[in-house]
């Protein structure tokens, strides 16, 4: 809570290359995010989404991300920095996948936000070998504390 921009991310493994796929339409963007990220895509979603990121021997990780309103996502590649071992001049000579999630927008300069920004980013992590086993990942609505969140997943006729 606070602010006036509030980013969650999630990134790839650094010691091994990694395809990134998601099921969002993304546009290049110009430009970098915090001057390390670079070769950006992004879209604007209200609703839930997912990521995968995948190596070569077929392992990988799924994410189920809840939607919420006016959120930006924004891929890249940032510097695999374990890759470079300790040795500063091949930092970016390796890289690897990671996404932004944002919501907000930027306040004009040395203006306050009308009122503090609150978010709650929501995902399920879903390591897996060749093949996926939740069906689906739905948010529930919550009643009770302001920051309570619930989740319904689906394999199979389990929920």
């Amino acid at each position: 809570q606070g602010g006036s921009v509030h980013d969650w991310m999630e990134h790839g493994y650094a010691n091994e290359n990694q395809a990134f796929a998601t099921n969002l339409q993304l546009a290049p963007m110009e430009g970098t995010l915090y001057t390390r990220i670079k070769d950006l895509k992004q879209t604007v979603t209200d609703g839930p989404w997912e990521m995968t990121l995948t190596c070569a021997d077929g392992t990988a990780l799924k994410t189920h991300v809840m939607g919420a309103a006016n959120t930006q996502v924004i891929a890249g590649t940032c510097p695999a920095i374990r890759g470079a071992q300790r040795d500063e001049a091949t930092i970016h000579d390796l890289w690897m996948p990671i996404v932004a999630v944002r919501r907000g927008a930027p306040a004009e300069e040395g203006a306050e936000p009308a009122e503090p920004l609150r978010s709650t980013f929501v995902a399920v992590h879903e390591p897996y070998q060749q093949s996926t086993v939740i069906d689906s990942v739905e948010q529930l609505a919550v009643a009770g504390a302001e920051d309570c969140v619930a989740v319904a997943v689906k394999i199979g006729d389990i929920t």
